[in-house]
């Protein structure tokens, strides 16, 4: 009986391992808001998205990089509240993960991307409280 608990114990220590890192364990996203605008063409697609967890934020920007002239270069800003916290350049597809601290009354997060020629503006925005 001993050796039949160890050897399953031994499978599940397995399959947890072979799991993605945040596989097991991310809850769903609390709030989510798909990018648009006028400027951000049909074949970008991403979001920004976030979940709230004893007061604090996990705030996530996505881009999926598509379409005519692919991949573009991105430059990229996320604002809590209206101030920028968190801006940087990225070429392609990519993620930017934002933890952040709550402030008091309500939390805005806006997730801006834009092309370096300026052609292509993308925004996303969430609020929490």
């Amino acid at each position: 009986m001993k050796k039949l608990f160890v050897f399953f114990a031994g499978l599940m220590l397995a399959v947890l391992m072979a799991l993605p890192a945040n596989a097991a364990f991310t809850a769903p996203w609390d709030h989510f808001d798909q990018i648009g605008g006028p400027d951000c063409p049909s074949q970008i697609d991403g979001h920004i998205a976030g979940n709230s967890d004893e007061g604090d934020f996990d705030v996530q920007g996505n881009v999926q990089d598509g379409g005519s002239g692919a991949p573009h270069n991105w430059d990229f800003w996320i604002y809590h509240n209206g101030v920028n916290v968190r801006s940087g350049s990225q070429s392609g597809s990519f993620n930017v993960n934002l933890p952040a601290s709550n402030w008091a009354g309500s939390d805005t997060f806006k997730w801006v991307v834009k092309n370096n020629s300026r052609t292509m503006t993308c925004t996303a925005q969430i609020t929490f409280g």
